[in-house]
């Protein structure tokens, strides 16, 4: 699970392709809420 904000384009690229993993998750799970950080953390 990402800890921080994203800083450099790498942390941005392996950001995306996790997301695109686990995007439809279901929205209570762990995986589901870590994909709503994930595109919180993104859209910084």
């Amino acid at each position: 699970m990402w800890e921080k904000i994203i800083t450099t384009e790498q942390e941005y690229k392996e950001s995306l392709a996790r997301l695109s993993q686990i995007f439809e998750s279901d929205p209570d799970s762990a995986e589901g809420m870590e994909a709503e950080f994930l595109v919180t953390l993104i859209e910084k």
